[in-house]
């Protein structure tokens, strides 16, 4: 559970993990480019995945959401790319915007984290990659 929460570690980044965590995310989404189909399976599977070791973790270090577990960043990194273009800019953008969100917590994604456990963890993050993912939409307006 603690290698899941921490995405193999990377939770452990002395500074700015969340960050450390999700750019290698938006790489990979550049790199492989995974269809919309692709996304919404691995946002799935990690979030569920996610939520078990997050709370299995929260409760080894007896803190909640405590900033070395990270796999509730994958989970966000990969629902804001679904639906978008997979271009280097494009998905650069969504990364720094799902930061700023993430960090942020506007909209309602603050009172998420108020869930228990590993739902907790992993739904605000989720909630700022649909926000991200829906800003990236704009794109059709313009």
């Amino acid at each position: 559970a603690r290698w899941i929460a921490t995405a193999g570690g990377l939770g452990y980044a002395p500074v700015a993990p969340g960050t450390i965590t999700s750019l290698p995310v938006a790489l990979a989404i550049w790199w492989l480019r995974p269809g919309d189909a692709a996304l919404l399976g691995a946002t799935a599977v990690v979030a569920m995945i996610g939520i078990w070791a997050s709370g299995r973790e929260e409760e080894r270090v007896g803190e909640k959401d405590p900033r070395t577990i990270v796999i509730d960043e994958v989970a966000g990194m990969l629902i804001a790319c679904y639906g978008q273009p997979q271009t280097l800019p494009w998905i650069l953008g969504l990364f720094l915007a799902f930061r700023v969100f993430d960090v942020l917590k506007p909209l309602g994604i603050n009172r998420l984290q108020e869930l228990p456990g590993g739902v907790g963890v992993v739904a605000d993050d989720l909630l700022a990659g649909i926000y991200v993912g829906l800003l990236g939409q704009v794109r059709h307006l313009l």
